[in-house]
């Protein structure tokens, strides 16, 4: 098992199996406290989960509901409304019985991707954690329970040659089977852990969201199915298969990248198709195509080259572009 971080006294997943083993309900351990700088003790920790546990006893999950009512969205325009809309598309999953999700929230709008190369994976989590703590907050359910705060924990430690800062947010409730949690830029290495397979395993029917795995230091993607892992062998490369199967279901999907020397946007809302757009050569959002399946690039590429030739746009045209906007 992987270290602490010194700094913040803060402990890793193994704190998580022991207590998910005894009690069945999440444990971290020792819980950091932004809002106070302060560590809660792992016995008063217990103490509190027990009480959680034995408050829930004899409720249950909400049942899932077969449909969504859930409208097609448009292209978010703020950081803060991307964050809202993809917490109110998990949970419309959540109550569709999507238990596990995976979602990409578009980390550019608060964080460049200068910064984050320059700076290191520290300094983006710093700039990027108050996002994903909105996204956290705001799975509600409608009618739901009242949200007690929301905890967060390292579950990756400094010094790891993977560079990974993978994070845990977990979500309290004031009814405890409405607790969820966001593991946030938790990379390969953590997806393949015993213990990883252990704290799931410990939030049953909650909702368990994994955010941002594209953005991770030891990154990896749903659809590749474990690939990623060229060194870790079989066993590696099945966990992960095994991680992705569970999580296969991205349900919200904001992507920002340059292709084709367009500036591309890939956005997905559950249960809706994945859609594919440009930056126009007029400075308006065009949409290219939409999708069932995620886009595969050279599939979005082809649909580039349909559309410059419809439009009789030449390379030289985009590249001046695209300097202009610089």
């Amino acid at each position: 098992m992987r270290g602490c971080r010194p700094q913040n006294t803060q402990c890793g997943l193994l704190q998580i199996a022991i207590v998910v083993a005894s009690l069945g309900l999440l444990n971290v351990g020792i819980w950091s406290d932004e809002r106070s700088g302060f560590c809660q003790g792992i016995v008063s920790l217990r103490k509190h989960i027990s009480e959680r546990r034995e408050s829930s006893r004899n409720r249950h999950t909400l049942r899932a509901i077969p449909e969504t009512n859930l409208p097609r969205a448009p292209l978010p325009t703020s950081a803060r409304s991307m964050a809202i809309q993809a917490a109110e598309t998990a949970i419309e999953a959540y109550r569709a019985g999507v238990t596990r999700q995976s979602v990409r929230l578009r980390l550019d709008m608060v964080c460049s991707v200068e910064k984050a190369i320059e700076s290191g994976m520290e300094a983006f989590l710093k700039e990027t954690l108050p996002l994903a703590q909105l996204f956290t907050e705001r799975l509600a359910l409608p009618g739901g329970a009242e949200l007690q705060g929301v905890r967060i924990s390292s579950f990756d430690a400094e010094g790891l040659l993977s560079g990974d800062v993978g994070t845990l947010l977990y979500r309290e409730s004031a009814e405890p089977s409405q607790d969820a949690a966001v593991c946030f830029l938790a990379g390969r290495n953590f997806a393949v852990e015993d213990q990883a397979q252990t704290f799931l395993a410990g939030m049953k029917t909650r909702l368990v969201v994994f955010c941002n795995s594209e953005d991770a230091a030891s990154q990896f993607r749903i659809e590749n199915a474990g690939k990623e892992f060229v060194w870790g062998g079989a066993s590696d490369i099945g966990r992960l298969q095994r991680f992705c199967e569970d999580f296969k279901e991205e349900t919200y999907y904001y992507r920002l990248k340059f292709l084709n020397d367009w500036s591309t946007r890939i956005f997905r809302v559950y249960p809706h198709p994945w859609e594919v757009y440009i930056d126009g050569l007029d400075g308006t959002v065009v949409k290219l195509f939409e999708s069932n399946d995620k886009p595969k690039g050279e599939d979005v590429i082809q649909q580039m080259n349909d559309y410059e030739q419809r439009n009789s746009i030449t390379v030289a045209q985009k590249r001046e572009y695209l300097r202009s906007r610089r």
